[in-house]
């Protein structure tokens, strides 16, 4: 059953520019993230298992982990940002924004 909550994806793009020699200069490679209009916030997080997102709450928190497993009323994040020795289990309706990496650095 899919959430009747509207989902906002929100991509994530990280840049990481280090001043000083030419020999810390760094490519950017696009990582691929497959997206649909009538994506609900469980298929999102289906499609990112094994990866880190950072998911907004109603309540206005963030938690940032690694997607361990989504079930139909709950996802578990594992290796906490900060918290790496505890996992979160979240309501999916809790859910209202879904943060992913979209690009990578390369050397």
């Amino acid at each position: 059953m899919k959430s009747k909550g509207v989902a906002i994806l929100v991509l994530l793009c990280v840049f990481g520019v280090m001043p000083g020699t030419e020999s810390d200069a760094r490519s950017v490679k696009d990582l691929e993230v497959q997206f649909q209009d009538t994506d609900t916030v469980i298929d999102i997080l289906r499609g990112q298992v094994d990866k880190y997102v950072e998911v907004g709450l109603k309540s206005g928190q963030h938690v940032k982990g690694k997607v361990a497993s989504v079930k139909e009323n709950t996802v578990r994040l594992k290796q906490l940002s900060g918290m790496e020795y505890f996992d979160a289990f979240i309501k999916i309706d809790a859910i209202v924004t879904v943060i992913v990496r979209t690009k990578e650095l390369v050397r």
